[in-house]
């Protein structure tokens, strides 16, 4: 402790006149210090000097200061100033302050100031001071940097005279003191996510860190091995978001967006790692829901070209969450059946197929179907495959198809007419053979012959092919290659050789009828056979004789 301690009478020109006045005085070192000598106490009186003038005016306040440890308020650490009454009467209480102020800019710990109160002063009851053995002590405590404090004494003087007193003051000096914080940080995280979602959205989650210790958590990195089929939105299986540094009581949010790849029930759980130590979250429960679409299409397994063919349609949703925005996209072997329309359950036309839009269903829920026929035109034989892929919104498209073979038919057909009709016997008739291909697929090698009655005699045959006669047989060259709607066709000339119900056979063979197909064309002849004619004579009776004369011709 430092300690100085100062005894000097405080005379003052105005208490010369009071003899009965007493004055404080306070011990240490004042600015007026000479060399050799002690520390001195400055006073500042503010009582008004006895005069010629003014004389039996008395004095009003004394201030009286001291600096420790030098006396100078510059190079001094502590101030004591006692503040109180020029001078006081005997028997009447009175009232003095000491202020203690510190000078420095550091704490002063441990003050205490020691006052020596005299015999003829009396100490007032309710005083924050009191003697003991002729000494008060006073324990001011401490004091930060620049602060002050004022204790107050009452008392009594009890004869006219001085009050003679010495205050000493004792301190701790100022200490470099060195301050280590002891700190504990402590993290806290919660995480909140969705309790439901559909797939397809993205799934919030959100992180809360709070360091709810003492100190700077260093370091903070959120982390989660994400469960099977949940990522990132950039496709990575682990999170991992720094939050940093987290100062004491501190609290940052961090956000993430996750992707499930399928419905199902995840379940995440977050470890805050830092140098505070690793703790985890709560465990987040998420159900993602998805539509989860079954098509179904039925259809002839065969078909006849040129004819129309339907198909009928289901979607069904087999998920737990609404199909939102259903269609059914339709698809066939190119070139072999032309769209025609699509209709609904109850009969209703949808919209027109244009590509890329296909028939819109609406939204289906959990559980329910929708039902649509879609119609065909066939324009080409052979296998035909048409597919129906059903999409909603969230919901993973679905393709099946039904197959369909297309069948041609070879419809070759004999037509025979002739003219003229009836026919004269002696004259000629012509026989027109015509070979058509009514079907929607090709005939080969197609082989007509044809056979004249007995009753008529070949003359002449030709046509789009060669043809040749073996008596009544007529043969035509083979048509290789009969198209749909494809005409060939011959003229036979022959001659009506008797009357008669005739009748004309054409025959035809071909690859798609192997068995002969025959056409008989009836021809009626008329007219006389050559040696059937018949003569008839008749003659008139013999006129009877008389007895007269006939006359003679003249002469």
């Amino acid at each position: 402790m430092s300690q100085s301690v100062l005894s000097r009478k405080a005379w003052h020109g105005a208490l010369a006149a009071v003899a009965a006045s007493a004055a404080l005085v306070i011990g240490g070192c004042s600015q007026e210090q000479q060399p050799g000598s002690g520390p001195q106490a400055s006073t500042n009186s503010r009582a008004v000097q006895a005069s010629e003038t003014n004389r039996g005016q008395e004095p009003t306040e004394s201030r009286t200061s001291m600096a420790f440890p030098t006396g100078n308020r510059n190079t001094s650490e502590l101030l004591v100033e006692q503040i109180g009454p020029a001078q006081v009467r005997v028997g009447q209480p009175y009232t003095s302050q000491l202020r203690v102020t510190n000078l420095t800019d550091a704490p002063l710990t441990g003050i205490i100031l020691n006052q020596r109160v005299p015999d003829d002063f009396r100490m007032a009851d309710n005083s924050s001071v009191r003697p003991e053995n002729g000494h008060a002590r006073i324990d001011v405590g401490d004091l930060g940097p620049r602060q002050s404090k004022t204790v107050e004494m009452s008392g009594t003087p009890t004869r006219p005279g001085t009050l003679d007193t010495c205050i000493s003051a004792r301190y701790n000096p100022p200490m470099l003191c060195s301050h280590v914080a002891v700190v504990a940080p402590a993290i806290r995280a919660t995480a909140e996510g969705p309790s439901q979602a559909d797939v397809c959205e993205d799934l919030p989650y959100r992180y809360s860190v709070t360091n709810t210790g003492t100190g700077t958590a260093h370091n903070v990195v959120v982390q989660e091995n994400l469960p099977e089929n949940l990522q990132t939105a950039d496709g990575q299986r682990q999170l991992s978001v720094n939050v940093g540094d987290l100062g004491q009581g501190q609290t940052k949010d961090v956000t993430a967006r996750l992707r499930a790849q399928q419905a199902g029930h995840y379940t995440t759980r977050a470890t805050v790692h830092s140098d505070a130590g690793d703790v985890q979250t709560e465990p987040v429960a998420t159900d993602v829901r998805a539509p989860r679409l079954a098509v179904t299409i039925t259809g002839p397994r065969e078909a006849f070209l040129g004819q129309p063919v339907a198909y009928q349609v289901v979607v069904t949703n087999r998920g737990d969450a609404p199909a939102v925005g259903t269609r059914v996209r339709l698809g066939a072997t190119p070139g072999h059946v032309q769209f025609v329309n699509a209709q609904g359950a109850e009969g209703a036309q949808l919209a027109a197929e244009q590509p890329g839009q296909g028939q819109d269903l609406g939204t289906i829920a959990p559980g329910q179907q929708r039902a649509l026929t879609v119609n065909f035109n066939t324009q080409q034989g052979g296998p035909l495959s048409v597919d129906a892929t059903a999409e909603a919104r969230c919901a993973q498209p679905v393709t099946t198809s039904a197959d369909t073979n297309i069948s041609t038919l070879t419809a070759s057909t004999l037509i025979v007419t002739h003219d003229p009709d009836p026919v004269p016997v002696g004259s000629n008739v012509t026989y027109h053979v015509i070979l058509e291909n009514k079907g929607n697929a090709p005939d080969h090698n197609v082989r007509v012959t044809a056979t004249l009655p007995e009753s008529e005699q070949f003359v002449q045959a030709g046509g789009d092919t060669n043809a040749s006669n073996d008596g009544r047989q007529i043969t035509f060259a083979p048509v290789d290659t009969l198209q749909p709607k494809q005409r060939v066709t011959w003229n036979v000339v022959a001659k009506a050789l008797r009357p008669d119900e005739a009748q004309f056979q054409a025959n035809m063979v071909s690859q798609s009828t192997p068995q002969a197909a025959a056409k008989i064309e009836p021809t009626k002849l008329y007219g006389v056979q050559q040696g059937g004619n018949q003569t008839r004579t008749r003659e008139a009776p013999v006129a009877p004789r008389t007895n007269e004369q006939a006359p003679e011709p003249n002469k």
